[in-house]
């Protein structure tokens, strides 16, 4: 499998092409990225987003807005109080 060039010139896309819109980090630095599927015409919620590679270990798919994504994102990446 070919890495993907995440460099500067390439940042705002994931591994496939697609295309970060935007990104939110926790405290404990784990980051959530929005990310737009133009074929879809959907946004998915990249959990734990990778800068270096362009991929993320969890996906929320479906978003039908890029509000509604970046709601969701942001939600996340607040660090729960521990109880």
């Amino acid at each position: 499998m070919k890495n993907y060039d995440f460099t500067r010139s390439n940042q705002n896309y994931a591994v496939n092409g697609w295309r970060v819109v935007n990104m939110h980090r926790s405290k404990n630095g784990r980051l959530y990225a929005v990310i737009e599927r133009p074929l879809a015409k959907d946004y998915v919620v990249g959990r734990g987003f990778d800068t270096r590679d362009g991929r993320w270990a969890q996906g929320e798919y479906g978003y039908k807005t890029r509000e509604k994504a970046n709601n969701r994102a942001k939600y996340l990446s607040r660090d729960k109080k521990k109880t």
